[in-house]
């Protein structure tokens, strides 16, 4: 699985579990090893586990200056060719409603795969199935201000088998005033969008190295989309993210990609955040966009529909 350096996450710290002493919380059941990494920081204010993609959201008032500490993990049993795991969040401050923090982490699995999709059927399908376990583990470590703060982290994939658990740590005369969840999350990757009716479809190609010694290494590919899109009914609210990529092979002037959303159509260029975005009808156009990966990482939208806390 890859990891793509440019959708860094303005600034925000996006951790892998961290190698340490186990202490405190890090003996619990928390899944990845070597455990909790937030471990011995504060209290742990909230668990949450959900046994397929999910959400949660968390309304946490902290009366002094404080670390608040949000952790995410999402388990698959397996990861076929270009399946991709996500996990993203969100942080504002209640009263003044500025953000915190936002990150997307995502990986997406190795080929060899090879797709051509016209009018959104698979013309031509190639695949050497790569399984192996996945799974990504992510948190938010800020220090805040005495405040209100809504807290939504989501964890989404388009694999089997999904489970995902969240877990707040926050100084111990912190409260946490209110909690949601959701199981109504999404991760749309180039293979689950459809051809828009112009009949010049997709195609994704991925080549990957041999694996040796049970090291995954990274894979050249390539992928070129004309003319997708994929579309969204959101209840409640929307908390994600839609990345159309670069137009490498196109003209300047094409817009990348067009948004339709409940206040209406934009032109959408790269990578758009969505932190608690209105209910209502929302799609996601892809005109004209390719790229020579690393990774590769296609285009995707991953994100959640759930209640604001």
């Amino acid at each position: 699985m890859s990891i793509r350096s440019r959708l860094a996450m303005l600034g925000v710290a996006v951790l892998m579990a961290v190698v340490g002493p186990w202490t405190g919380a890090n003996a619990d059941d928390w899944p990845t090893p070597p455990g909790d990494f937030f471990a011995g920081r504060g209290v742990i204010l909230s668990d949450v586990a959900i046994p397929s993609n999910g959400a949660a959201g968390f309304r946490i008032n902290v009366p002094t200056q404080g670390e608040i500490d949000v952790l995410g993990w999402l388990g698959t049993a397996a990861l076929s060719d270009n399946e991709m795991i996500a996990i993203g969040g969100y942080m504002w401050n209640v009263d003044t409603g500025n953000g915190v923090e936002w990150f997307t982490f995502p990986h997406q699995s190795a080929g060899p795969a090879a797709e051509v999709h016209v009018y959104g059927l698979p013309a031509v399908e190639q695949h050497t199935a790569n399984p192996r376990q996945g799974w990504a583990e992510s948190g938010i470590p800020p220090i805040v201000n005495p405040g209100t703060y809504d807290v939504v982290i989501w964890a989404a994939t388009n694999a089997t088998g999904a489970t995902t658990r969240f877990r707040v740590h926050a100084p111990a005369d912190a409260t946490l005033l209110n909690q949601t969840t959701s199981a109504s999350t999404f991760m749309r990757s180039l293979q689950q969008f459809t051809d828009t009716g112009t009949g010049t479809g997709s195609a994704d190609v991925v080549a990957a190295p041999p694996n040796e010694g049970g090291v995954v290494t990274p894979a050249a590919g390539a992928y070129a989309a004309v003319g997708m899109s994929t579309s969204l009914d959101i209840a409640n609210s929307l908390f994600g993210e839609f990345v159309a990529g670069p137009s490498l092979a196109f003209p300047a002037s094409t817009p990348i990609a067009t948004c339709s959303e409940p206040t209406g159509t934009r032109y959408c260029h790269g990578q758009v955040v969505y932190n608690g975005s209105p209910a209502g009808a929302y799609t996601f156009t892809i005109n004209a966009s390719a790229d020579v990966t690393g990774g590769p990482l296609e285009p995707f939208v991953a994100g959640t529909d759930i209640v604001t806390p």
